[in-house]
């Protein structure tokens, strides 16, 4: 399952943020979090493709 939340922030004086997650039920497991600056695309790893191909 994927969901995607946009959230907005407060100003901040320093410009670090924390980022709590807190599951309100014992069985979620998070696998990934992906926070986005703007630029994000989905792929593996979030890497360009490799050109070196299997022969």
């Amino acid at each position: 399952m994927e969901n995607e939340v946009t959230l907005s922030l407060p100003a901040s004086d320093n410009g670090m943020y924390v980022l709590d997650f807190m599951p309100h039920d014992p069985a979620v497991v998070l696998g990934k979090i992906v926070v986005d600056f703007g630029g994000y695309e989905k792929s593996y790893l979030y890497m360009n493709e490799s050109e070196c191909r299997r022969k």
